[in-house]
């Protein structure tokens, strides 16, 4: 399913607010995402969270030279409910 958000251009899929969820926790990917926001500028972290079936709690991460703490949650159900 593709939402589009109406404050957004036609035909422009990400903008510099979009944010995305992680399937299963991979430190190397998910730490490349937050390298790359920090190089760009960006205000916040455009990794929302970590799905990983199973698990449930928080990963410490670095974005640029400050810590940020991403939420893990089980399935996107849950993530989306809290």
């Amino acid at each position: 399913m593709v939402m589009v958000i109406s404050t957004m251009e036609t035909r422009q899929l990400f903008s510099r607010t979009t944010e995305a969820l992680f399937y299963n926790y991979k430190q190397l990917p998910i730490q490349r995402m937050l390298d790359f926001d920090f190089l760009c500028g960006r205000e916040t972290p455009s990794v929302a969270g970590i799905i990983n079936p199973g698990v449930e709690g928080f990963q410490k991460l670095l974005c640029g030279q400050e810590e940020v703490v991403i939420p893990i949650h089980s399935t996107y159900v849950v993530f989306f409910n809290k």
